[in-house]
């Protein structure tokens, strides 16, 4: 049977018609963030929708008395009819409607979904106007309000009503759970390739209905238990590199789309169960970047650098055909799990909806402004969800095309999304090195700090209770969704079957080098059981001997209440007495305290006195003895000619030998200021010789020669220091000697 899947005469094929007639309007509510868009514009708090009794009391605001007045003051040098740039005219109520090139820049009721407004409010990028500060709060709020009052254009304008579908963002069907979920079995677990370190993981997969985890790894596709995180298989593929994994939605088979860059590129398709390879289609010339197929497993579609998107029937092995759409890089491709439609992203922020039987277009999807970088189907396919290198992640109902949420996901670019198999959350992950959940309507849940590294890769388990991240470190961990607590990590480049013998052969060495230990310790404690048994049973007859007891302590203790009630009173009026007593000790022994310090204050006075009268008695004696001495010399004659001209003699030699003295202090004094400067210059020389060394052991290899010839002089100056301290040393221990 051949369905008829043309755009205008094709039915709802099952997909349910939850939406209210609505004005036919373009869906787009973003500009191209290509250009410059100088929305020079503020916001403020938001506001919300009102009921019709307190719009009717609200003051109106309106697009002529309100909004253009701001516009023209920040906007119109840019975004007029003559210089509209991003396609943009604001100087007109019809033109602000119409939008600019990227689609709507106001949607009623939504200032959120608005453009305008987000832009103006630096709420996103690129900030309106651009490097300028945010315009004043006060126009924000009302830009702000006039969005949210429904866009009036005069105060006797009608109100118009948001244009976005009123989505049931709850689960309504699913589709192809099979009887018994395919597991594999027996598959191989050698690792084709064993790396120093683990490649980026561009790519995970889930099974819908069993805990299978397919990771792309190097130059082959890991299988992991997503629950105990056993390796399950490998699945080589010599192709080249995985960057694209797909279960289809039964489960039963996974289909990997890769290659080599620049060189070749096709998608291989596996059998869960006994890892045969089922299918392989494509002949590219280039590597294949996204990739899937078809719920029937009769349709592949694949793209990458080569920008054309390829159909190939999987029965007949031919491509079938061929889309001349991106105009850039195809990036990802997915099919709806019905295999109704399928949807492709590109490098350029392109983002198309096919019909999958026919190739027709289907939707053009206009909302992201950069490369469109991943996409995901909720399992009824009503429902398509994708994330940008823009960072905004948007929400699309398939009945007519339209955006049902946007939000920034992830600063910096997001690069990862999956539904939930029970379509309730929803799972982003980006550059800014974090994993969040959110509420399949795009409010947030959680955020999981996942990685120090940028996350590429992320997926739900089957039975939406975990999800699983790929970073670009090669680094997979598995996150509880309930509190976001880390369960486990999965390795990207396990160890090879003889790498893992040799280390369980070690571990049960080990073990059994044990055992003598464990088995004494075994009876040590069977010994202190039966010890600890026969306390007990001690305890437990002491127990019982001490309820015997127990009535004769109770009246004795009755007994003893009463007498402690009369020790009480007696107690009482001793510690009145006491008190007294201890006030009065006090008194007197303050006053007998002051006494001791008067005392010892007026001892240690006539200390002093004593001690200066005694150094005076002991200066007067001296002074008299030098008095006596001093007579004594005078009274000596003078000495003779012989004797006056030994003394001059000796006194010349004296003077002599100051002088040479004088000349030796000089000169040592002179070798040490020398020697103090060789070792400066010698530390600086050790320094270079050791940083140049350092520099060697870590230069690249092409910088070493030079690097080499640095430490070679370093060397050879550190020696001429050397040699000139060692001179230096020498000369000033020499005229020490002197000295």
């Amino acid at each position: 049977m051949i369905l008829d899947l043309n755009l205008k005469t094709r039915p709802k094929l099952g997909i349910l018609t939850i939406f209210d007639a609505m004005n036919s309007r373009p869906s787009a509510h973003t500009l191209c963030l290509t250009v410059s868009i100088c929305l020079a514009l503020s916001g403020g708090s938001s506001l919300l929708a009102q009921d019709d009794k307190k719009a009717a009391a609200a003051p109106k605001t309106t697009f002529v008395d309100h909004v253009l007045p701001i516009l023209e003051n920040r906007c119109l040098n840019c975004h007029n009819p003559d210089e509209a740039k991003g396609g943009l005219d604001l100087s007109t109520f019809g033109a602000t409607m119409t939008g600019g090139s990227g689609g709507e820049v106001v949607v009623a009721e939504d200032p959120g979904g608005s453009r305008l407004y987000t832009l103006m409010a630096h709420t996103e990028t690129p900030k309106m106007p651009p490097e300028k500060p945010k315009s004043p709060d006060k126009e924000i709020e009302i830009i702000k309000n006039w969005i949210a009052g429904g866009l009036l254009e005069t105060a006797s304008s009608k109100a118009r009503k948001s244009n976005k579908p009123k989505l049931d963002m709850n689960l309504l069907t699913t589709t192809g759970k099979p009887d018994v979920a395919a597991m594999p079995e027996h598959l191989i677990l050698e690792p084709e390739v064993v790396t120093d370190r683990p490649n980026a993981v561009p790519a995970l997969a889930h099974s819908p209905w069993a805990p299978i985890v397919a990771i792309a790894g190097q130059k082959q596709v890991l299988l992991y238990h997503s629950e105990d995180f056993d390796l399950l298989g490998v699945l080589p593929y010599p192709e080249g590199f995985p960057q694209s994994l797909n279960f289809s939605p039964n489960g039963s088979l996974l289909a990997c789309g890769g290659g080599r860059g620049g060189k070749s590129g096709g998608v291989v398709v596996w059998d869960v169960k006994n890892g045969e390879r089922v299918i392989e289609v494509g002949k590219e010339f280039d590597i294949v970047l996204g990739s899937d197929i078809s719920a029937d497993h009769r349709r592949v579609v694949m793209g990458g650098p080569g920008k054309n998107i390829k159909i190939w029937d999987t029965v007949t092995g031919e491509q079938v055909s061929m889309i001349k759409k991106h105009p850039d890089w195809m990036l990802t491709a997915d099919i709806s799990p019905d295999g109704v439609l399928f949807a492709t992203g590109g490098r350029n922020s392109g983002l198309y909806v096919w019909e999958t039987g026919s190739g027709l277009e289907f939707y053009t999807l206009k909302g992201h402004t950069k490369a469109v970088t991943d996409l995901a189907w909720r399992p009824d396919g009503n429902v398509m969800a994708s994330v940008s290198e823009d960072g905004q992640a948007i929400i699309w109902e398939m009945n007519e095309g339209k955006q049902v949420k946007k939000w920034a996901a992830h600063g910096g670019g997001a690069l990862a999304i999956d539904f939930s198999p029970d379509g309730q959350f929803i799972a982003t992950a980006g550059r800014d090195k974090t994993v969040k959940i959110w509420k399949s309507d795009g409010t947030a849940v959680r955020t999981i700090a996942a990685s120090p590294d940028i996350v590429m890769s992320v997926a739900f388990t089957h039975d939406s209770k975990r999800v699983i991240s790929g970073d670009y470190t090669g680094e997979i961990k598995v996150w509880n969704v309930a509190d976001g607590v880390e369960l486990a990590k999965l390795d990207a480049n396990p160890p090879s079957i003889d790498q893992q013998i040799a280390y369980s052969t070690k571990r049960i060495a080990e073990v059994r080098g044990q055992l003598p230990k464990l088995e004494e310790g075994i009876k040590v404690v069977s010994t202190e059981l039966t010890n600890a048994r026969n306390k007990l049973n001690e305890v437990n007859k002491a127990a019982a001997d001490a309820a015997g007891k127990k009535a004769a302590m109770e009246n004795l203790v009755k007994m003893l209440e009463g007498q402690a009630k009369t020790f009480t009173g007696q107690i009482a009026a001793a510690k009145t007495v006491l008190t007294q007593k201890q006030a009065d000790a006090k008194t007197k022994t303050d006053a007998y305290n002051n006494q001791v310090k008067a005392q010892a204050a007026a001892k240690a006075e006539v200390t002093k006195w004593t001690a200066e009268f005694q150094k005076a008695d002991a200066a007067a004696k001296q002074a008299a003895a030098n008095l006596a001495a001093a007579k004594a010399e005078a009274e000596k004659p003078l000495l003779d000619a012989n004797s006056q001209k030994a003394l001059n003699d000796a006194a010349a030699k004296v003077a002599a030998a100051d002088a040479a003295k004088k000349q030796s202090d000089a000169k040592v004094a002179q070798l040490k200021a020398a020697d103090d400067a060789a070792n400066v210059k010698l530390a600086a020389a050790a320094k270079a010789k050791t940083d140049a060394a350092a520099k060697l052991a870590t230069a690249p290899e092409p910088e070493k020669p030079a690097a080499q010839n640095a430490l070679n002089a370093a060397t050879q100056a550190y020696q001429v220091a050397q040699n000139a301290k060692n001179g230096t040393a020498k000369a000033l221990a020499d005229a020490r000697a002197v000295q």
